[in-house]
């Protein structure tokens, strides 16, 4: 039994990184654009794994695709070096509590994440010793589920991962924590601290 934690939204605030960054260098270029969080990270998710597959660069592809025009190498070489400028955010009060209380009980907390770097996160705040396996940088999630296991997410992405999870034929529970409409309609909404201990409630319920 292993639980997966996103980690955007859920154990840290949305650092929202590239989405700022691209605004400031679209501003710096004379675009005065405000991108919506929510459909930057369904826009950005789909636009991701196409650049992967057709070698493309997936900032080329958005910011072409968001302000009509086909040379925007200056945007996105400004974009860039914002992103990396921009430091990510401190883990929730709560995260340390929330991956113990799992720790503790002898079970596996994974760290799955779209984002980079996740391993050099968790050490800077003390964290790792808590965390069995990181699995960052991926564009999706579910063929990394064990056949049973526990998913703890903040979008409607994490929803759909689990879904996908399940038609493989795999056995799980999905948490969802946040604040988003959407995710209100979802199986589960409790915050972090709770998620975890209802995780080990509802490990009967996944064996």
């Amino acid at each position: 039994m292993r639980v997966y934690w996103d980690l955007d939204g859920v154990l840290r605030p949305r650092p929202d990184k590239t989405r700022r960054a691209i605004e400031r260098a679209l501003r710096d270029h004379g675009h005065d654009v405000n991108i919506d969080p929510d459909k930057f990270r369904s826009e950005w998710s789909m636009l991701s794994s196409y650049a992967k597959k057709h070698s493309k660069d997936v900032y080329a592809l958005y910011i072409s695709r968001l302000i009509g025009k086909d040379n925007v190498q200056g945007i996105v070489r400004d974009a860039k070096t914002y992103r990396e400028a921009i430091k990510d955010p401190k883990p929730f009060d709560y995260t340390r509590t929330a991956l113990s209380i799992v720790f503790n009980h002898g079970i596996d907390n994974i760290l799955i994440t779209h984002s980079s770097q996740a391993q050099t996160w968790a050490e800077k705040y003390n964290l790792a010793s808590l965390i069995r396996k990181v699995i960052d940088d991926v564009d999706v999630k579910h063929p990394y589920f064990d056949r049973h296991f526990i998913y703890i997410g903040d979008s409607p992405e994490d929803i759909t991962e689990y879904q996908l999870a399940l038609k493989d034929g795999k056995k799980g529970m999905l948490y969802i924590v946040g604040n988003s409409l959407e995710c209100k309609k979802a199986i589960y909404v409790a915050n972090a601290l709770e998620a975890a201990i209802g995780v080990i409630k509802g490990l009967k319920k996944v064996l």
